[in-house]
């Protein structure tokens, strides 16, 4: 019947009297058929696959959407004058993913500029001084200016003794990079990357991963689509 009818309210109407349906109904039917291509889907029973598709892909939109309008928000607070005059990092631990059977904890690392919210994030296996160095090596090669400040908590990972050879703070003095802390206990004063750890937080929640290789496929997916926003 459905591949009967034409775009004619008549012709709706005409189907409906034929075969004892209302015509309303033959409307959202003949929608159907216009949005899947496909006869047979003209229902919930009929097609479930069709229609949680579509929950997923709403709930997607409604994520993009605060995601975007907490971008927007962030690039509003940002107040240095040029790239590179005060630079944030921060460290957080990930949730395992489903079905992994390595136990060993993955955390990540952040990196965001004050003035032009450039970011760059990566996973690393520890939360150690060693991995912070191995991360901003990364970060030195890929940014596309000259850090002159870079703000950290006080975590052991990014705070010590430079005549202790503290692998964080050596590279900071070979990069002449000037290091200054947050306020202890008050982690809202590095409050820049926090705000973008949870948004990165807030996407990982919304994809089931496969294994941590696509979830660091994946991020790196998430950072060059933050940089173009």
């Amino acid at each position: 019947m459905i591949s009967q009818i034409g775009n004619s309210e008549i012709n709706k109407v005409f189907a409906g009297r034929i075969y004892g349906i209302h015509r309303n109904t033959v409307r959202k039917w003949v929608k159907e058929v216009d949005e899947t291509g496909n006869w047979l889907c003209l229902d919930k029973d009929a097609c479930p696959e069709k229609f949680r598709i579509q929950r997923g892909l709403k709930r997607l939109d409604n994520v993009q959407k605060k995601i975007n309008k907490r971008l927007n928000r962030d690039k509003m607070r940002y107040m240095r004058d040029h790239p590179g005059k005060l630079v944030h990092i921060d460290t957080k631990k990930l949730p395992s993913i489903e079905g992994d059977s390595n136990k060993s904890k993955e955390y990540l690392y952040v990196v965001v500029d004050d003035a032009t919210r450039y970011l760059y994030a990566a996973i690393m296996g520890d939360k150690t001084d060693k991995a912070v160095v191995e991360f901003m090596e990364e970060v030195l090669a890929t940014s596309p200016f000259i850090i002159d400040v870079l703000m950290t908590d006080n975590g052991k990972e990014y705070r010590g003794k430079l005549e202790r050879r503290h692998n964080f703070e050596t590279i900071l003095d070979r990069e002449n990079i000037k290091h200054i802390y947050t306020k202890i206990k008050t982690p809202k004063t590095n409050g820049k990357v926090e705000r973008i750890v949870r948004t990165i937080m807030a996407w990982h929640r919304m994809i089931q991963f496969r294994d941590r290789s696509e979830r660091s496929y994946r991020l790196f997916d998430f950072v060059e689509w933050y940089n173009k926003v």
